[in-house]
């Protein structure tokens, strides 16, 4: 809560820069369900996720490699702080091939508000709500329940989708400087489960993205980022997971490029209960973003995913 000049407090929860403080939740909120002919309405109110990438709407125990895209991490916070700030949703699904969502809800926070280059803002001093939606159609098979990476059924399906959020005014501050942007996320995804292959892909345009904090608060630059990946099932046990993802992290400047390669297998024991993978992963940097223009790492995972 926040107190005006008379010391009354007011819930102003999008106001600011308070965000979840020394507190962090996952997931948790209040639902209603209601279901109308082939309409299903789902309301949700207070931690829910906003669809603001598909990578990032999936749990991560449902996830085949666990370090999730570069360019979806961005999105996670770019208008809404860790993409589930305080906020209420109208989610809904048509004749089991139309998703939607809607949401309006608290802002960001200064310490995920970035640069291209990492920096983060000093403080968030006003914003105002972030709102925006998405819409998801399955060209084949069934609208699914739960947006998944990890499939071990028969139910074949292609969905594609599109989202856009924003966030006006926000006044903030680096190094005593004060400036105010709006920001609008534009995402597109591809989806697919078929037989053993599962395809997922994604699209991002990031509206007035500053470059470096520290050089300037008035220039800034719109990013664009991709990224595919696919997961083979070659055994019941046994699969082969790759992607690649590009992202431009300033248009118009040269050298801003980050690009991130991901090679690996994984061993599932118990499908999505007991896993362990085994992946090579490679980021190249441009020139003007990081001195370490190569960074490659070869990663061992456990998952023990108890339901």
């Amino acid at each position: 809560m926040l107190s005006d000049k008379n010391g009354k407090e007011k819930d102003n929860f999008n106001r600011g820069d308070r965000g979840e403080e020394k507190f962090f939740l996952g997931d948790a909120y209040l639902a209603k369900k209601i279901k109308r002919g082939h309409t299903v309405h789902d309301i949700r109110f207070y931690r829910a996720k906003v669809d603001v990438s598909l990578s990032q709407t999936v749990s991560s125990a449902d996830l085949v490699y666990l370090n999730r895209p570069h360019s979806s991490e961005f999105a996670s916070d770019f208008v809404s702080h860790s993409r589930r700030a305080t906020n209420m949703q109208w989610n809904g699904m048509y004749y089991d091939k139309l998703q939607w969502q809607l949401a309006l809800g608290d802002g960001v926070h200064s310490d995920e508000f970035r640069d291209a280059k990492g920096n983060t803002a000093s403080d968030v001093q006003e914003q105002r709500l972030m709102y925006g939606g998405k819409l998801r159609y399955y060209l084949l098979g069934k609208a699914q329940s739960k947006v998944n990476e990890n499939f071990f059924d028969d139910n074949n399906f292609i969905s594609l989708g599109v989202g856009l959020y924003r966030q006006d005014n926000i006044n903030f501050t680096f190094d005593n400087n004060t400036t105010t942007i709006d920001r609008t996320l534009t995402n597109g995804e591809l989806t697919a489960h078929l037989g053993n292959l599962n395809i997922m892909a994604e699209y991002f345009s990031f509206s007035n993205v500053h470059f470096d904090f520290n050089n300037s608060l008035n220039q800034s630059y719109r990013s664009e980022a991709f990224y595919v990946q696919l997961d083979y099932r070659i055994t019941p046990k046994y699969s082969f997971y790759a992607r690649y993802e590009d992202w431009d992290k300033a248009i118009s400047l040269n050298n801003t490029n980050l690009k991130n390669k991901v090679i690996g297998f994984n061993y599932v024991q118990q499908k999505e209960a007991i896993k362990f993978g085994l992946f090579w992963d490679q980021t190249e940097n441009g020139s003007a973003i990081s001195s370490t223009q190569r960074e490659s790492s070869v990663l061992a995972t456990a998952m023990l995913h108890f339901r």
